[in-house]
């Protein structure tokens, strides 16, 4: 799951990252996120929150090339 939050403390919608994989090699995988779906509306990006939603394995990830477009 993928959420930011703003200036203003205002967390946006959250996304499933997994509905969004583009593609990859060698156990990296390249995701493609569009901000417009987050509804953050031009306000200015205070953190990008990652959080697991199962519950169950907490795999250990490793994130890479951020870019925000």
């Amino acid at each position: 799951i993928i959420s930011i939050v703003d200036d203003q403390n205002n967390q946006s919608k959250k996304l499933a990252v997994n509905e969004f994989l583009i593609g990859g090699e060698k156990n990296w995988v390249i995701v493609n996120i569009p901000l417009s779906l987050l509804n953050i509306k031009g306000a200015k990006i205070n953190k990008i929150i990652f959080e697991q939603n199962n519950g169950k394995y907490k795999a250990r990830i490793f994130i890479d090339d951020v870019i925000l477009t």
